[in-house]
């Protein structure tokens, strides 16, 4: 069978028995129920077919997707529950341990973009030493350009307040700037990025 791009070579030999390997096996094993596995659903139908053809009753054979329960009782096997299962993501060589947390993350940071804060601060008198710097990742140009503008005025802004009411501790200072940023970009622009504060004591 000549597969195109499938692979290297573009040809794929099936490793599959044929329809007479099928049948001869169904005749000799005469089973009474028949759940044909692997491969895309027009190969379960026409296996389910062949072995109705060589005396599987219809009914006692079937099609089953990822989830789908088969319960025997008795000698009696019904299909008539499922369980809900999802995708296992694979990140690099770590299989399924990529938490809900990761993926929101992920997720928010495709869709809404990214701003990194740099603030460089005097450990002792917690006043900023320069201007703040910003990153952004998943904003064009144009809109970066003015939003930089901005995240400059409400951290220097904050900085400033938080520093009057002696509350410039490095916890409540990124708590607030990432609020009031993530608050200004959702009002103009209706995005919820991340927005990583990074404060450097100096």
């Amino acid at each position: 069978m000549i597969y195109g791009s499938g692979s290297s070579s573009g040809m794929h030999v099936s490793g599959h028995g044929y329809q007479e390997d099928l049948k001869l096996m169904l005749t000799l094993m005469k089973p009474k129920y028949f759940v044909p596995i692997h491969g895309e659903l027009r190969m379960l139908h026409h296996h389910r077919l062949l072995a109705e053809s060589v005396g599987v009753e219809q009914g006692n054979t079937f099609i089953i997707n990822n989830g789908d329960i088969i319960d025997i009782e008795h000698g009696i096997a019904r299909q008539t529950r499922h369980i809900p299962v999802g995708n296992t993501y694979v990140d690099g060589g770590d299989v399924g341990n990529v938490g809900d947390f990761v993926l929101r993350d992920r997720k928010q940071f495709s869709e809404d973009g990214m701003l990194i804060v740099v603030l460089t601060i005097s450990k002792t008198e917690g006043k900023m030493l320069s201007e703040p710097e910003t990153m952004s990742r998943g904003f064009t140009d144009s809109d970066f350009s003015e939003l930089r503008k901005k995240v400059k005025q409400l951290t220097t802004r904050i900085v400033n307040e938080l520093q009057e009411e002696n509350r410039s501790e490095r916890k409540v200072l990124k708590r607030e700037i990432k609020k009031s940023i993530q608050q200004h970009v959702f009002n103009k622009m209706k995005k919820k990025p991340m927005v990583v504060p990074i404060i450097i004591e100096i």
